[in-house]
């Protein structure tokens, strides 16, 4: 019927769908390669950055760490590109997560710091997650260290109100 769109909609979720089962991993990457293929014949940077962040996520839960940088450094070219915020300060975040896993704490503690002041300065609904994540960041080097390096990295002094509720987090 030659609807591109929607045959990207149904490329992606069937690469969810492989995801989602846990085990088929490398059916899910080839259902979201062919979607980007077909968003970068149509030029929609959008749906490039969100298949490209999608990898990324892909390749984290296998803890295949460098490709997931790298599926996450696209999506968030794309993103700083465009200058949308959202999806950016998302990609930060999921960038932060990565690091924290690989225990670079110093380098986590950058890309979520840098989700903290977009979130801030756009006023973005993940107030919770990124407050959680910084105060789960702070917990592991000390809140003395945590206070150091933020007034050396950001000129200001951290945040103090980082210990939130995350019952309300889905």
């Amino acid at each position: 019927m030659g609807n591109k769109e929607q045959m990207i909609t149904e490329f992606h979720h069937l690469g969810l769908l492989a995801q989602t089962r846990g085990i088929l991993f490398d059916e899910a990457e080839e259902w979201y390669l062919i979607a980007l293929e077909y968003l970068e014949d149509l030029g929609d940077q959008r749906g490039m950055g969100d298949e490209s962040r999608q990898l990324g996520v892909l390749f984290h839960e296998q803890q295949k760490y460098e490709e997931a940088l790298e599926w996450y450094a696209q999506a968030r070219d794309i993103f700083e590109q465009m200058g949308d915020v959202q999806r950016l300060a998302r990609t930060y975040g999921q960038i932060g997560m990565v690091y924290e896993e690989k225990e670079d704490v110093e380098a986590a503690l950058e890309w979520v710091s840098r989700t903290y002041r977009l979130m801030v300065e756009h006023e973005l609904p993940v107030v919770i997650q990124v407050k959680a994540h910084l105060a789960r960041l702070r917990d592991k080097i000390g809140s003395e260290e945590f206070h150091k390096w933020w007034l050396t990295h950001n000129d200001e002094a951290a945040p103090a109100d980082l210990d939130v509720d995350t019952s309300a987090i889905f």
